[in-house]
């Protein structure tokens, strides 16, 4: 690419906001059984045909969840749980 031309975009994936309660029954319906409620703080993102392709949420408890959508129709979700536990040293 010549110096002073601009950089063309090709690809990439679009944050968007997620309501809380279609978040909390994305998780539910792939198996998060953390926490019943719905998460606090949620978000996704899209692929450059729409298609919706990553959902992460926070809930209160300080449980995380991410779920990975693909597009023959296989889904994974990761959870996590936050704490503050003090490391002990020997």
């Amino acid at each position: 690419m010549r110096a002073g031309s601009p950089k063309k975009r090709t690809g990439g994936w679009l944050r968007v906001d997620i309501d809380l309660s279609e978040a909390g029954e994305l998780m539910r319906k792939f198996g998060f059984v953390m926490c019943a409620d719905d998460p606090v703080e949620s978000y996704g993102h899209r692929d450059r045909l729409g298609n919706l392709r990553r959902v992460h949420a926070r809930y209160p408890a300080g449980w995380r969840s991410t779920l990975v959508l693909r597009l023959n129709g296989n889904a994974k979700l990761s959870q996590t749980l936050k704490t503050d536990i003090p490391l002990v040293s020997a």
